[in-house]
């Protein structure tokens, strides 16, 4: 991991979790353990929301990556809600600098379509029917982890920047960092 990528790290844990001589927290230990991992991309994903294969194929292909990860056991609709009504960080910053790819582990094809149609998201997004983006990355548990930045499909941050300035900006400097690079 290089300097930049600690000290951003050390900054994101300090700031997400402030514990003064606390033993560190499970979140603490599973964001430790995700940053800096490789995220395989299964070829098993199937593509929906107006058959947009182009545009999906742009955001697999891309370096720059914000992932939203969301399974069966979470609330899809409160999601897909926060997405849009919440999400303006999402809409407003990421998608002019960074690809969003919105993966999800759950059966109802035709629940999830209705939903994207119904809130106005014009965006493709991913689903997995074998579970293996799940399995194959060890995502954590924590639903607040479940939202992540890569580069080169490499956890670069984690974190639910939705309701959180600190982790917006972040993600904003490190999107911002990323794509001057290239």
């Amino acid at each position: 991991m290089s300097s930049r990528l600690k000290v951003l790290y050390i900054c994101l844990l300090s700031t997400l979790f402030v514990s003064c001589k606390h033993k560190e927290t499970q979140v603490q230990q599973h964001l430790k353990e995700f940053i800096g991992n490789e995220i395989i991309i299964p070829d098993s994903l199937l593509i929906f929301n107006n058959g947009d294969t182009i545009t999906a194929n742009s955001i697999l292909s891309s370096r720059c990556k914000l992932v939203i990860f969301i399974d069966s056991a979470s609330c899809s609709t409160c999601r897909i809600k926060t997405l849009l009504f919440k999400g303006s960080f999402i809409y407003d910053f990421v998608r002019e600098n960074c690809n969003i790819m919105v993966v999800f582990d759950m059966k109802d094809i035709y629940y999830l379509e209705v939903a994207f149609q119904k809130y106005g998201l014009k965006i493709p997004f991913f689903v997995d029917l074998k579970s293996e983006f799940k399995k194959y990355n060890k995502i954590p548990k924590e639903e607040i982890l479940r939202i992540f930045l890569l580069y080169d499909n490499k956890v670069v941050l984690a974190g639910d920047p939705m309701d959180n300035r600190v982790l917006q900006r972040l993600y904003k400097k490190q999107i911002l960092r990323l794509t001057k690079e290239e």
